[in-house]
């Protein structure tokens, strides 16, 4: 397989991917909520006159722009967590897919994963081990 071959799925590995996703928007909404913080915080010592919960309001407004910014961002990255998993979950799924399909048939074709993709020398070493394999039947 080449690499200008595009994978047909998004989701090659939906338990595993999903995951990274979750984590993803955890992230994104840890930094959110860290940023919200540190001006909040900033704001109550630059203004101690006012109450802590008087700050709020008029820091979301101030800074709605960035917070519309960061919301627009998080789909992007979603979708460039996903592609980027594809690059390891991809190969892993072929390798099980192989597996099955030897354990059915004891024959397994040649494997080949995308050249961008990750643990290319995966490939290599599971065909030594189903090749020592036969060699000692």
């Amino acid at each position: 397989m080449s690499e200008h071959r595009k994978r047909k799925k998004l989701f090659v590995d939906r338990e595993v991917q999903t995951a990274i996703l979750w984590r993803v928007a955890l992230y994104w909404f840890s930094c959110i909520a860290f940023f919200s913080l540190m001006i909040w915080c900033y704001e109550c010592l630059a203004r101690p006159d006012q109450m802590f919960y008087e700050h709020f309001f008029p820091m979301i407004q101030r800074f709605l722009p960035v917070y519309v910014a960061m919301v627009l961002l998080l789909p992007f990255l979603l979708f460039d967590a996903i592609k980027f998993s594809n690059r390891f979950c991809g190969p892993l799924r072929r390798v099980v897919n192989e597996l099955e399909g030897y354990s059915e048939s004891g024959t397994m074709a040649t494997l080949k994963f995308r050249d961008n993709d990750f643990w290319q020398s995966l490939a290599d070493s599971v065909a030594k081990a189903l090749a020592r394999k036969k060699l000692g039947e």
